[in-house]
């Protein structure tokens, strides 16, 4: 029984280091793109700096979109390095099941669902209102400068 929970620990640690570390990649990845593409908007009144500052705004949403594919990419390459060293294969043939050994990789993706709701339900709309803000400044303030209406 002990030696259950050793290995559980094992495959959970190893799933859930392979997800975190596939998310921090991806929302690297998905942050620098979407900077570029606000630096192809630059003007006068919007420079890199503000559209730096969208971006991070951003970023709790961008982490939200990406939190179910990375759990998915973090399993599959979480159990790949197990597999690889053939522990699935020992832990098979002294008798533990297929379905065990997914539920210890759900208890992994069970942090990134919580995640996943925490960010839904509190963080994103707090910071996509405020990204937003910081577009609409880009607007209103090109707005005055052109038309002299908010002067």
């Amino acid at each position: 029984m002990l030696a259950r929970r050793i290995v559980a620990k094992y495959v959970t640690k190893t799933t859930a280091l392979a997800m975190f570390g596939t998310t921090i990649v991806l929302s690297v990845l998905q942050i620098l793109f979407t900077y570029l593409g606000e630096l192809g908007e630059l003007k006068p009144d919007y420079n890199a700096w503000q559209a730096f500052i969208y971006v991070l705004w951003g970023a709790p949403r961008y982490l939200y979109e990406i939190l179910p594919i990375s759990a998915l990419i973090g399993a599959v390459i979480g159990l790949g390095a197990l597999a690889s060293n053939s522990e699935l294969i020992v832990m098979r043939s002294v008798g533990i099941s297929l379905w065990r050994i997914v539920g210890w990789v759900m208890r992994s993706a069970l942090l990134l669902i919580v995640l996943s709701f925490a960010l839904s339900e509190w963080v994103v709309p707090y910071t996509n209102e405020k990204a937003q803000s910081v577009k609409s400044h880009r607007s209103v303030a090109a707005l005055g400068e052109v038309k002299g209406y908010w002067s």
